[in-house]
């Protein structure tokens, strides 16, 4: 599966991640692509197995020069693969 990010913000670094979510809540970062600066897009390509994921914005406080948790903010989504 494909994924493909494109960053609208104005200033803000931003990174998709895919996670995997565990029975427990938990999760594993199965891919992402990293520091997608303003104006700029990134893709991945990756092999997912049936469960539930989200796809999430991982950055926090003090990385790439940001103030606020992109997670905490409600950077996420989930989805799921059958």
């Amino acid at each position: 599966m494909e994924f493909k990010a494109q960053n609208l913000s104005g200033s803000m670094v931003h990174e998709l991640a895919v996670l995997k979510v565990k029975e427990n809540g938990s999760f594993d970062v199965i891919g992402e692509i990293d520091d997608i600066s303003a104006g700029d897009e990134g893709s991945i390509t990756l092999e997912l197995t049936p469960g539930a994921y989200q796809l999430a914005c991982l950055i926090i406080p003090g990385e790439a020069g940001s103030t606020v948790d992109h997670y905490a903010k409600g950077m996420h989504a989930d989805f799921l693969v059958e």
